[in-house]
């Protein structure tokens, strides 16, 4: 999790990655990654860590979010 400051408003910002592995006929998918691979879903702050389940983010206390 980054926090940014700038003209008096903080900005708390989290990043989720989702990888893919696009095969010719089959299309995009997280089923074709491979054994040596992340798994489907990383955070920036800890990109070494992956998970096949979408993680909960919990925002900190105070925070609205927003898409």
């Amino acid at each position: 999790m980054q926090s940014k400051r700038g003209s008096g408003v903080n900005v708390t910002e989290e990043q989720l990655f989702e990888h893919e592995r696009f095969i010719p006929l089959a299309g995009w998918s997280s089923r074709h990654l491979l054994p040596t691979e992340r798994d489907r879903y990383s955070r920036q702050e800890d990109g070494m860590h992956s998970t096949n389940n979408f993680p909960q983010i919990r925002l900190p206390e105070g925070k609205a979010g927003s898409c």
